[in-house]
């Protein structure tokens, strides 16, 4: 018995070992308990990394969705500002805002191209963010074979554009005048000859019988005539009735009565219009003509086919200025202020004309008038054309009022002058010269500016006389050297300079200078001065022989007659640059000038030196501005960088400071004497200025950037300026990516700084004034192995910008292989250092971007798309109508955190900020591509602003999760703002 329990026993124990060893084979069966996790929505957009590495906070799909201090939030959308497209020229490529304290503040300018390679600017003037269309004509058509249309703002309220073929600057409509002189006038003798042809008492020399006379005809005490067609005429031909000189200004006045339906009067070509007698005029006529023939005389036209009029008393007589004594009103003409001694009286006599300065050539004159004269009047303009003052094709004079002009505000415009004007002389101003000559009245200006048209950068004098480096005067044959002498003053006791006595008509003067000249000025000692009828000749040196400037010398020397009979400048119209060269005379090389006299000089004082120049220097002739690729502006200075044309692609020229229209001197580039350049011969892509404190210190420098390197730029002169290089790896393909930011960006850790971003071919990255780091985050984009790289061939469309209000870097890349517009938008959070990304869906994607800041300083993006529409970014609860598709989707991961569980999902719940739009939450098991709606079109307003959204009961099972929330909704008021989500997951028998 006792053995039988024995065995009894064992054997219990050996089944309950087996029993126990079976049971650990077994898989255990967790607690079915319902475990519940909540998930911060704190994460970031990870693209680079697979979904099953990044979790559940983290984002491999972040589509129009944003950081915010706590949680994401939807993106807003863009609106239209233009309702009606560009059309043809429909592909909006760049564009720039020119800001301005004038009328007109602001205009939104864009370089659109038609798809074939030609494009236009085109400008928009609505306030900014108000909606408006563009003007109906471009402002400019570039060039055949131009490139990309590139801006940047210029000094003094300007901008600058360049396309490689052409590089222009704009004001708007309204610059400051540069100067303002009222000069005094006088009236010569009578200049038709026959009196009785002035005032018709008996038969006349007024021409009835050629061209398309008259129909009535009467000379009896008046001029009566009468029309029976439109375009019938009479008139007096000269030279020998009307003796007229061409380029001279006149001042013609006659009587006229019993006018019906109007007359125009002309020069006898009708090639140059005169002015209108009217049925509502006045009866006493006052005009002023140049005329720009000699001899031509005058016609009067009837305007219509009843038109008829008496006139009498003609009267035609020489304007002679009196430039010596004027007055300048510049700063009165520039300030708005109409108190006493801010104003410009134009008062009685015959003070009535004015030349106005400009730094460019005009198209109109602006008045603002503070006090008005009621008596009639007429106001005539005439422009320097180098030799003479000729007037302005087609005037329009929008003072006038009923007969009277500058009797209200307004403008006097004209043809564009760009391609006549020159510049004048007066009281050491050497710039573009308008006349303004008026009949009669007083009236007060209190203000002045000039709308000087789109159009190529131009060069005027810097203000500084140039020294000569040779002054050879010729006697028989013999070269007398004063170089020295007259290249410092003297005074009256220990006189020294120049000696012109006897200089007879067979001798000379030669004049040397390092720059192609305008003009040389004669500075005269006491009253050794030329006393003797004479008249001077100038003749430039073409390399090879000595050439005539032709009439276009104005003397300024000229005293009574005798020329260097006073201090003075005497200046002509250079010839083109390709017609003069330097060459070298007395071992100098240099540009030559000759002067020669018609007359012996000889002074009237009787001693040894009779006529003694103390100093001589020069105006220089204006340079031409090559064609750049790009603009920027450094200190203040107009840069022009990239001399493509010139094969200096390195190369940048640069403006005096403040000046924009000043490319000579020594505080300018001198036409390349002192252009700066950058590396090798690698073209430069891109520029921008970029300022930073180092210590105690704030500097600016000037980043210039080439495809593949870096460098900056410092300094203040080109005394001082140096070029030093920062990277020669890293560089700028895509040039519109560069933007800068100046919020303090903590680029190393303790050290903030302004920085500036660009797309490099690795990617974007920023310099912060030392060095240049990536921004990582988005590398699959440049990777070549991956389908969604950049298409490298197209990287230069790419565009970049930097958000004010945001405090964002965007991209527009174009994604693919074959990709050749930018089809992905990217954005850098610059606060939490994050990538998100935007999609437009259907709509649009932006291919240029616009900086624009309204009258209150509050700014704003623009963006150009590729149906002819200037949007606006940031604005509105969709794509200009098409829907925001908002998707937040997360990574794969695991419940139980364990790679051997798999995982029963009970139920989701999400809190949330929204009003009306509806959510899809989409459901992807086990890394799968494709997923199933668990939550579809679930309003979140049903219960109020916050909201926490519970499904029925889900019974998914899988290895990993990954959650993908999703929102469409055309009409957003408070956009949708995920909070936290949350599962209900449990434990399930994993089999395998």
């Amino acid at each position: 018995m006792k053995k039988l329990l024995i065995y009894i026993s064992l054997f219990f124990l050996l089944f309950s070992g087996a029993l126990a060893q079976e049971q650990q084979k077994q898989p255990q069966v967790p607690d079915d308990k319902l475990h519940k996790e909540q998930f911060k929505l704190d994460g970031a957009w990870l693209p680079d990394h697979d979904p099953a590495e990044i979790g559940p906070s983290n984002f491999s799909v972040f589509k129009n969705m944003r950081y915010g201090p706590v949680h994401p939030r939807m993106v807003d959308g863009y609106t239209v500002i233009n309702s009606t497209p560009l059309s043809t020229y429909d592909e909006i490529r760049s564009g720039h805002q020119l800001r301005s304290d004038r009328t007109q503040k602001t205009y939104v300018l864009v370089n659109a191209d038609n798809g074939s390679g030609s494009s236009r600017v085109y400008q928009n003037q609505t306030a900014i963010p108000n909606q408006g269309n563009f003007e109906s004509t471009e402002l400019h058509t570039d060039a055949a074979g131009a490139g990309l249309g590139r801006w940047s703002d210029a000094p003094q309220g300007n901008i600058a554009y360049a396309n490689e073929k052409e590089s222009y600057i704009w004001g708007g409509e309204e610059i400051r005048v540069a100067g303002f002189f009222l000069v005094d006038g006088s009236l010569g003798s009578e200049v038709i000859e026959d009196i009785e042809a002035r005032d018709f008492s008996s038969t006349s020399n007024w021409n009835n019988s050629v061209g398309d006379p008259v129909n009535e005809y009467n000379e009896t005490g008046d001029l009566s005539i009468a029309a029976d067609a439109a375009g019938q005429y009479c008139g007096i031909v000269g030279p020998g009735n009307i003796p007229l000189t061409a380029g001279v200004m006149y001042r013609i006045e006659f009587d006229v009565a019993n006018v019906v339906n109007g007359w125009t009067l002309s020069d006898y070509l009708a090639n140059n219009p005169i002015g209108t007698i009217t049925s509502t005029g006045v009866g006493h006529y006052e005009l002023f003509y140049v005329p720009t023939v000699t001899g031509g005389g005058i016609r009067i036209t009837a305007t219509t086919s009843s038109s008829s009029a008496d006139f009498d008393n003609f009267t035609i007589k020489e304007v002679t200025l009196d430039l010596d004594t004027p007055i300048d009103y510049t700063e009165q003409a520039n300030s708005t202020l109409e108190t006493s001694g801010n104003v410009i009286p134009i008062p009685t006599g015959t003070r009535k004309f004015w030349i106005i300065f400009t730094t460019r050539p005009a198209q109109a004159i602006h008045y603002s008038i503070s006090d008005y004269d009621t008596n009639a009047s007429t106001t005539t303009c005439a422009v320097w054309t180098g030799s003479s003052f000729n007037l302005v094709a087609n005037p329009s004079d929008g003072t006038e009022s009923a007969g009277r002009s500058m009797y209200q505000d307004g403008s006097y415009t004209f043809d564009s002058t760009v391609a006549d004007a020159k510049p004048f002389h007066l009281e050491g101003v050497f710039l573009y010269a308008y006349l303004f000559a008026m009949t009669d009245g007083e009236p007060t200006i209190s203000h002045v500016s000039v709308d000087a048209p789109w159009q190529p950068v131009v060069d005027v004098w810097d203000g500084v006389l140039r020294q000569p480096i040779q002054f050879q005067v010729e006697s028989a044959g013999d070269f007398e050297d004063y170089t020295l002498a007259v290249n410092y003053e003297s005074d009256i006791d220990i006189p020294i300079g120049g000696i012109l006595d006897g200089l007879l008509s067979t001798d000379n003067i030669v004049v040397m200078f390092s720059d192609r000249m305008a003009g040389i000025r004669f500075q005269m000692l006491a009253g050794l001065v030329n006393a003797n009828a004479a008249s001077v000749t100038v003749k430039y040196n073409t390399g090879l022989a000595w050439a005539t400037v032709g009439v276009s010398i104005r003397d300024e020397t000229d005293n009574a007659g005798d020329t260097i009979g006073k201090t003075g400048l005497i200046s002509w119209s250079p010839p083109d640059i390709e017609d003069e060269h330097p060459v070298t005379l007395f071992g100098v090389t240099g540009y030559a000038y000759q002067l020669t006299f018609d007359a012996t000089l000889s002074g009237a004082k009787g001693d040894v030196e009779e006529i003694l120049v103390d100093l001589v220097t020069g105006i220089p002739a204006q340079k031409t501005v090559k064609p750049f690729k790009f603009p920027s502006v450094y200190k203040n200075r107009l840069l022009l960088c990239n001399y493509t044309e010139g094969k200096e692609a390195n190369r940048v020229d640069y403006s005096s400071s403040n000046a924009p229209d000043v490319f000579n001197g020594l505080d300018s580039s001198m036409g390349g004497l002192q252009s700066l350049y950058f590396g090798n011969s690698d073209a430069l892509t891109a520029g921008t200025q970029l300022y930073n404190r180092y210590g105690s210190n704030v500097f600016a420098i000037w980043l210039a950037l080439k495809e593949t390197s870096t460098y900056i730029l410092t300094g203040d002169t080109p005394e001082d300026f140096k070029i030093f290089p920062v990277s020669f790896t890293i560089g700028c393909p895509a040039p519109l990516t560069l933007a800068t930011a100046e919020v303090g960006f903590e680029a190393v850790q303790g050290i903030q700084r302004n920085i500036a971003f660009w797309l490099a071919h690795s990617g974007p990255v920023m310099f912060n004034g030392s060095e240049v780091f990536p921004i990582p985050g988005i590398n699959k984009y440049f990777d070549p192995a991956d389908p969604d790289c950049i298409n490298f061939e197209y990287i230069d469309v790419a565009r970049g910008w930097y958000d004010t209000t945001y405090r964002e870097y965007n991209i527009l890349i174009p994604s693919g292989s074959s990709q050749t517009t930018n089809n992905v938008w990217l954005v850098y959070d610059l606060i939490r250092k994050k990538w998100f990304e935007k999609d437009t869906g259907s709509q649009e994607v932006p291919q240029a971007a616009i900086q624009v800041v309204d009258t209150e300083g509050n700014k704003y993006v623009y963006g150009g798309v590729d149906d002819g529409y200037l949007i606006r970014f940031e604005d509105g609860t969709s794509w200009a109508g098409t829907a925001i598709d908002a998707v937040l989707t997360t990574g794969d991961f695991r419940p139980s955190k364990n790679i051997w569980d798999k995982t029963i999902l009970r139920q989701i719940k999400i809190v949330a900020k929204a009003t009306t739009p509806d959510l899809d939450v989409v459901h992807y098991p086990d890394t799968a591509t494709s997923g199933t709606t668990i939550i579809n079109n679930e309003s979140l307003d049903a219960s109020g602003y916050r909201l926490a959204r519970i499904t029925a009961p889900l019974n998914i099972t899988a290895w990993s999760h990954r959650f993908s929330f999703q929102l469409s909704s055309a009409s957003v008021e408070n956009p949708f703002e995920p909070i936290v989500w949350g599962l209900q997951w449990q434990y399930v028998r994993d089999d395998l």
